[in-house]
């Protein structure tokens, strides 16, 4: 996979209040540029056009369950980003377009982290998801600044 274009970094939390930015994600999933923007890619066939996205609480038992009562997952997860200027670690779900995915995000500081370095730790993450059975949930990395109100 290669690093996020400048529209996906900016655009890929599309609706977000926070406007975070993507840095990397676990997933392959193809991204498509909301329908209003300007100058489309050349691989945008228009045929899945962004909508905005909307974070919810997590609906995944497992996840909730390892991550609430085993030490060792939470040790492995922060043990994987141990490197980063680290924001914040959430369990959410990413709604969009009706259909939702749950997501462990993690948030860095903003121009901390690299795509190179952040695609590691991202699939580094989904592997630690993924041997302790959740197999359907992936990571994102996104910078943000979480501030206390």
């Amino acid at each position: 996979m290669q690093a996020p274009s400048r529209d996906e970094r900016e655009l890929y939390y599309y609706g977000l209040p926070s406007r975070p930015e993507l840095v990397a994600r676990s997933s392959n999933h193809v991204w498509y540029r909301p329908p209003h923007m300007p100058e489309p890619s050349e691989d945008d066939d228009g045929d899945d056009p962004l909508y905005p996205k909307l974070l919810l609480p997590a609906k995944h038992p497992l996840l909730m369950r390892i991550w609430n009562n085993e030490a060792s997952f939470r040790d492995q997860i922060l043990e994987a980003v141990d490197k980063t200027r680290l924001s914040a670690i959430d369990i959410m779900r990413i709604m969009q377009k009706g259909e939702s995915q749950n997501v462990l995000m993690i948030s860095v500081k903003p121009y901390t982290l690299l795509w190179e370095d952040g695609r590691q730790i991202a699939l580094q993450c989904k592997a630690i998801l993924e041997s302790h059975g959740v197999h359907d949930v992936h990571c994102e990395i996104r910078e943000s600044v979480v501030r206390t109100l």
